[in-house]
């Protein structure tokens, strides 16, 4: 049985390579060499794709973002931008009582604009070497079956800033976040006013290769042909697994990973590539000489999967700032080495990051829970105030990342004295330290919990 290939297949994202007339290998994707004599010229596409498009948007109260969005704000969220077609996420943390008063003002900017597309021209005509090779029956096996037609441009412009105010839009901190896909060229960028970094980015960033368009070769010359020699539902098979390996292959180069990680990571996925390759010439013949080899490969993506998404935890977490952590507690005094909470009565557990994973949270963060990290206990001193410090990992020897930290104030009477989030402390990295004083001569007793995720099944 022969399968028949389209004409022209469905718009692929523009990867490194595919140069105007590189040939496109159908089943694996592959880029090969051209059947294009070198004669063809390029033409450039003026087409109604070439546009540009601008946004800007604000909300101005916490209340409307609580209503629009079904969501309550007496902790920490993240505001779902990706809604509103922003290329970043922000964070919001607003106090801790059941209705915020504060107003935000959220401002989201959003601009791009899609460049002009060059297509191959249509004087184009395949080689003398092609041709001979049509004859011989060797075309497929040395240009593939596509060869890149078109390929499109664009630049993109994304930024959203808050605003925190109390009575007047004029008061606040102003916080921003932006992010760019271009050549940005020599792009002046000032985080303090995202409308000028925008405006100079506009000026000087050119488009990238985003999209490419294919053709068979048979739109050139009628004599190349169309069908493969391969069962369609075996051909679909072969292709899904081509595809698979390509998105596995991108996916081993955002995992976090030392580079012995990464190298083995790398192996993994050639050997896979090799095995693919070397039965060819049995898909045909037998469908399930793929089985083992789709198996590897989803079992390597499911393991790249699960790092991405515990980088995302780990990201969150450690972007959540010394301001925002000490805005979720009632602070008694600061000084230089941070803002110091005091123990209360019938007031035993304060909380940072997040502690609290369903089943298959835990599962797929590989989150565990240690208790009794570090403790401070001392009686009272005549005349002293002491000091002591919780300290991750201290000496438990754990390898890992943390993602929450329970501070724990044994006496329940409120007699422990203070807890300080220290300036530098910092979730999402591998160590962690919360000082603890006495109230005056007093003793104190404080525990430290922590939530981690090993070392081993994030980037080692």
């Amino acid at each position: 049985m022969t399968t028949s290939l389209p004409r022209s297949p469905p718009v692929c994202y523009f990867l490194d390579g595919m140069d105007l007339g590189q040939g496109i290998d159908a089943i694996t994707g592959e880029i090969t060499k051209s059947a294009l004599d070198s004669t063809f010229t390029k033409e450039d596409v003026n087409s109604s794709e070439a546009s540009e498009t601008f946004s800007f948007r604000s909300t101005s109260d916490v209340s409307d973002l609580e209503s629009s969005q079904g969501l309550g704000f007496s902790g920490s969220v993240t505001f779902p931008a990706d809604a509103v077609n922003v290329g970043v996420k922000r964070t919001f943390d607003f106090s801790n009582s059941t209705k915020s008063s504060m107003s935000v003002l959220l401002i989201i900017l959003s601009w791009e604009k899609r460049g002009t597309a060059k297509r191959v021209s249509s004087d184009a005509k395949l080689s003398g070497d092609a041709k001979t090779d049509i004859s011989n029956g060797t075309f497929r096996s040395k240009y593939g079956d596509f060869f890149v037609y078109q390929v499109s441009s664009f630049v993109k412009f994304t930024a959203s800033f808050e605003q925190e105010i109390s009575g007047s839009l004029t008061a606040g901190e102003v916080k921003a976040e932006d992010s760019v896909v271009g050549n940005a060229g020599a792009t002046e960028y000032d985080t303090g006013n995202v409308v000028s970094t925008f405006n100079n980015f506009r000026k000087v960033a050119t488009p990238v290769s985003y999209q490419a368009l294919l053709r068979h070769y048979s739109t050139i010359d009628a004599a190349v042909s169309r069908t493969i020699a391969m069962d369609p539902d075996v051909y679909e098979r072969v292709c899904k697994v081509f595809t698979l390996a390509r998105f596995v292959l991108f996916l081993i180069g955002i995992v976090p990973g030392t580079r012995t990680v990464r190298m083995k990571h790398r192996q993994d996925i050639s050997k896979i590539f090799s095995t693919i390759h070397a039965k060819r010439l049995e898909y045909e013949t037998n469908r399930d000489i793929l089985k083992s080899s789709l198996n590897d490969l989803n079992a390597l993506y499911d393991a790249l999967w699960l790092r991405l998404q515990r980088q995302d935890l780990v990201v969150e977490m450690h972007s959540i700032t010394y301001e925002e952590m000490k805005r979720k507690f009632a602070v008694e005094h600061e000084n230089v080495r941070g803002a110091w909470i005091q123990s209360y009565d019938k007031s035993k557990y304060f909380v940072l990051g997040r502690i609290g994973f369903s089943e298959s949270e835990v599962k797929k963060y590989a989150v565990l829970f240690k208790r009794d990290v570090a403790e401070v206990n001392v009686s009272w001193e005549a005349l002293k105030q002491q000091v002591g410090s919780l300290e991750f990992p201290g000496t438990t020897g754990i390898n890992g990342y943390v993602v929450g930290l329970t501070v724990q104030s044994v006496w329940e009477d409120g007699t422990d004295g203070w807890w300080c989030i220290g300036k530098e402390l910092s979730l999402g990295t591998k160590q962690a330290k919360v000082e603890v004083k006495t109230e005056g001569s007093r003793g104190m007793h404080w525990k430290l919990h922590v939530h981690y995720i090993p070392a081993s099944e994030y980037d080692e």
